[in-house]
């Protein structure tokens, strides 16, 4: 019997005798994802979307810990994602939950994890939770407003562009690769791995490790569809992997602007499967959101200190107030090399 694939975004399901059903998931031969049918991404024309989230929120209180994790578990449940009665694996934080899917077949959807501190709640979305967040009415603007009231880091994102036309396929990217087109302006080109294997084939450029990389694969071999099947041989994924450390600070609105970070990481490349986008740098998005940080700051620093200052630098040098009054922050603030800072 073949196995049930989803090839195809998931469509809105009604309950029946308690069980979700979805014609979708019922259908033993699926059609691919030639569009998303999420409202959102139809209604500004994305080509790509999220298909994988790794999501940092800090809490500065036990009560806003639990507010947060009430509110991802509310959200998460419109979205036909559970908790998982299967034991979390505390080998790298005190405690967590696993989610799984409501659906006829069950699906890991991604965890949620926290140390026994509560000062950060970890929220992992695997691609298929990402799937049923693309074809939801409300997209993941629940998430982007926690993310405005708690303090956040995005670990690591991956936003897929699928072509179905055997035009951008592996030998594609061999040629772009071997001309230059993923080469930065300055620096050396990126590394290219290439594995062949049952599955088809996959090029993997830039490091695991690095701030981005992109991985191709064979989409269609991947999922074993049906060899007589047309997106067997045309379906080409291309995945762009970002993550982020201490240097790199992902902005929110990777999630509501993907087809722009996507170009920006390799714009000679895929300028011609993305026409009409305007490329966004996350070192430019890094900037802005820093002098917003700090002039807000200052601005309250003014509001509720300034006379203090001016009374301090009568008896003072701007040396000893700065060195008596800076401190680190209790909490994650973005910060970037001083060189990144000036216009």
């Amino acid at each position: 019997m073949q196995p049930k694939i989803i090839t195809k975004p998931l469509r809105e399901t009604t309950h029946s005798s308690n069980e979700l059903k979805n014609s979708k998931l019922h259908n033993e031969k699926l059609m691919p994802l030639k569009s998303t049918d999420s409202p959102f991404l139809e209604d500004n024309n994305f080509k790509t979307r999220i298909d994988y989230l790794t999501l940092k929120l800090f809490t500065t209180s036990d009560a806003q810990f639990e507010s947060t994790i009430y509110l991802i578990k509310q959200w998460l449940t419109t979205l036909r994602i559970k908790v998982s009665k299967d034991k979390f694996n505390r080998k790298y934080f005190d405690d967590g939950i696993l989610l799984e899917s409501t659906d006829v077949k069950v699906h890991y959807c991604g965890a949620i994890k926290w140390n026994a501190d509560k000062q950060f709640i970890i929220v992992e979305l695997t691609g298929y939770a990402c799937e049923l967040i693309n074809i939801s009415q409300c997209y993941f603007f629940p998430l982007l407003e926690l993310m405005e009231r708690n303090c956040f880091e995005i670990k690591r994102v991956d936003i897929a562009l699928d072509d179905f036309s055997s035009r951008y396929n592996i030998r594609f990217i061999q040629k772009k690769y071997s001309s230059g087109g993923f080469s930065p302006s300055s620096g050396p080109k990126p590394t290219r791995e290439n594995i062949s294997s049952s599955t088809g084939r996959t090029i993997y450029i830039g490091s695991k490790n690095a701030s981005k990389q992109m991985v191709i694969y064979e989409k269609g071999k991947q999922l074993q569809l049906p060899k007589d099947a047309p997106e067997y041989q045309s379906w080409t994924r291309h995945e762009l992997r970002l993550r982020g450390n201490k240097n790199i600070v992902i902005p929110g609105d990777v999630l509501t602007c993907p087809d722009s970070y996507f170009l920006n990481a390799y714009p000679k490349v895929y300028r011609c499967m993305l026409k009409g986008v305007e490329a966004r740098s996350i070192a430019r998005e890094i900037k802005t959101r820093c002098n917003a940080v700090r002039d807000r700051g200052l601005e309250n620093l003014s509001k509720q200190y300034g006379p203090t200052l001016l009374f301090a630098k009568q008896t003072l040098t701007e040396k000893e107030i700065i060195q008596k009054t800076m401190r680190p922050a209790k909490r994650f603030q973005p910060s970037l090399p001083l060189s990144m800072m000036v216009s």
